[in-house]
């Protein structure tokens, strides 16, 4: 009777052991997906940064020039239509905005 006894205390510690092993195993499983997952999202956020519209969709329009301003009064207004809408209200930072505007005075507006 203490055989048995003993074996049903060895195999309740191994039913423990192995299950303790399967929570372990699927905590470190939970991690890799989530990890995948995550690396996953990144990679996709990168890739639509990234790739560059396909040139078949893409309308090929002339490039178009900010003319400069050289202090003139009456020529300010269409040039700063033109800066305001090209420059000002793009998503480059405020000092490329202010170097291209520096870029574009002459005279004595600069």
């Amino acid at each position: 009777m203490e055989i048995i006894l003993e074996a049903i205390s060895e195999l309740t510690d191994l039913e423990t052991t192995l299950k303790e092993q399967k929570k372990k195993e699927a905590t470190h499983l939970e991690k890799i997906l989530q990890a995948q997952t995550e690396l996953l999202e990144r990679m996709t956020t990168l890739n639509e940064k990234k790739s560059p519209t396909k040139t078949s969709d893409k309308v090929r329009l002339p490039k178009i020039e900010i003319p400069s301003f050289n202090g003139e009064i009456t020529e300010f207004q269409p040039f700063w239509d033109s800066f305001a809408t090209l420059i000002d209200k793009s998503d480059i930072s405020n000092i490329e905005k202010f170097t291209y505007l520096k870029s574009k005075l002459t005279g004595k507006a600069s």
